[in-house]
Parts: C-alpha cells; structure tokens; sequence
C-alpha cells in the first residue's frame, strides 16, 4: 500500500537480463518505503535525415521497448507496487536523471552494466555517468544480486569529506526503514594520512580522531546500530571485503579519491565494478534528502 505524499522509487530499465535484478531491487525498495515505482526506458536516438521520414522506424522501436517494459515489470513480480512506465527516446544519462529530478524520486535506481553489452572493464557508461555527484541517491545492483542472501547491514565509506558526512547521513536514516546495522569504515595508510607524522600507531590514531568525529555528527535513530571501524589498507579492497555480504555499500560522490566532478576515481571506478552487493553513490544534494 502506498502512502500519501512519499516520494517515488524510479529504475532504468533495459530488457536485458542482467538487468532485471535492479528492477527487482526497485520494486522491493518501493514496496518497503509504502511508495510507487517509475519504471523508464530510455531508447537511444538515431539519426535521421533532414527532411525525410524513418519509415516508421520510431513507432515500431517504441512499441517493441513498451513490451520489453512491461514484460521486465511483469517478471519482477510486484503488482502491489503501482507502476508507471515511461519509455522515452534520447540520452540515457540525461533523460534518466531529468525524468528522476522531474518526478523528486527519492531514490533512482540502475543495473551495473547499463545500456549497452559492454565489457566489464568498461562497466556501463549510464551507471558511471549517472554517478557523477546525482541530485538522487544512486544505486548500482550487480547481476544476480539476491538480497535474502545477505545480512541487514550497511556499510558506509568515509574519509571526512562533506559527501562523505551526507553519504552518512542518508545512510544511517536509510538503515531504520531496511531494519538495518550501519558499519562506518574510515580506510588509512601510509599516503592517506601522510601529512600526520611520528609512527604507524599515532596515524592510526588520527584516523580513528576523523572517524568518531563523523559519527558524532550523526542524529542516529533508537533502533539503529552504528558501529564505527578504523582499517589499514587501500580502500577499495578494504570496502569490497567489509561489504562482501552487507545488504548495502555507500560511499559520497565527491570524496577523497573516491569519485571526482569529471571523472571517475580508482576507489569508486573499482566499487563499480566489483562490488557484489548493490553501491548507493549519495551526491552532497542527495545527502540532504530522503523520504
């Protein structure tokens, strides 16, 4: 059932199977937030000459992705959750995040791989496009993700940035409706916290100063367990490993090292590809919204 006034969950959709686990994923988090769900799928454009027609080329592509649309919706297995599907022909990147702004989703979601069969190297060019500091929390689920196969526990990198705090943030309100655990893990080595002198004990010990200073910013719910980590090593790996079988890893948009204004960083480009549970990527705006 839905509720009165709650913002909607949006997913990308493209008929592939690799896709069908983020629309499955959506259609939970709608179920869980009592919100709706807009399902969209974005048809690439192609050119057509000046002055001519296509034939009708459009309207058959149209129809064909409407049915793949709605068969991706039927399969999901939802019809509690009431759905609008959009299909629309342009730019996945730009008519995503305009549709998912216009709508105030509060949560857009994609498959890892994106609109295209891609290469693994490449990840998909939508989910990393989409990356760049969203106005929505993004989420990013890998193939085959099965959340009854996890444990209810987020995981949240921080590294003391402003997108770090707002990944926090959301992510620790997020906790309450999925009836989850929040492990913060702030990640140090030696080029992390270089400008720190004396020994490897008194650097641990700043990071731990950085993290608890996170922590304490945030308004944490009663039934809400945060726990907070300190943890040597590069932090890709070290976040791949902790959140191996959490049912969410998040991370800010615009951290240390983790994802820049233009492109992505090594952290949140190796995040992309190799998590195997589904990535949150929460931009400064993001962070300041829920619901």
């Amino acid at each position: 059932m839905t509720v009165p006034g709650v913002r909607p969950v949006m997913v990308g959709v493209d008929g592939s199977a690799a896709n069908r686990a983020a629309v499955v994923w959506a259609f939970a988090e709608a179920d869980r937030r009592g919100a709706p769900l807009t399902a969209m799928m974005v048809i690439p454009s192609f050119p057509v000459p000046a002055g001519s027609d296509d034939g009708g080329r459009g309207a058959v592509v149209t129809a064909e992705c409407e049915a793949q649309l709605r068969r991706a919706v039927q399969q999901a297995g939802a019809s509690a959750v009431p759905t609008t599907l959009v299909v629309s022909i342009g730019s996945p990147v730009r008519r995503l995040r305009t549709e998912a702004e216009r709508r105030g989703a509060a949560v857009l979601v994609v498959g890892r791989r994106g609109y295209g069969r891609l290469a693994r190297l490449l990840v998909g060019s939508v989910s990393a496009a989409l990356a760049q500091d969203p106005v929505q929390p993004l989420v990013v689920v890998p193939d085959g993700f099965a959340a009854d196969q996890v444990e209810r526990r987020f995981v949240v990198g921080v590294d003391g940035s402003d997108a770090a705090r707002a990944a926090l943030r959301w992510a620790v309100s997020e906790a309450a409706r999925h009836d989850a655990s929040v492990d913060v893990v702030q990640t140090w080595d030696e080029r992390s916290v270089a400008s720190v002198p004396f020994s490897r004990r008194a650097r641990q010990r700043h990071a731990e100063a950085v993290l608890d200073e996170q922590v304490a910013e945030v308004a944490v719910p009663g039934p809400v367990k945060v726990r907070g980590h300190t943890i040597e090593g590069h932090a890709a790996e070290v976040l791949l490993h902790e959140a191996a079988d959490a049912a969410l890893l998040v991370i800010g948009s615009r951290g240390a090292g983790v994802i820049g204004p233009r492109m992505l960083g090594s952290t949140g480009h190796a995040l992309l590809l190799h998590a195997a549970t589904p990535l949150a990527i929460v931009g400064r705006r993001a962070g300041e919204r829920s619901g």
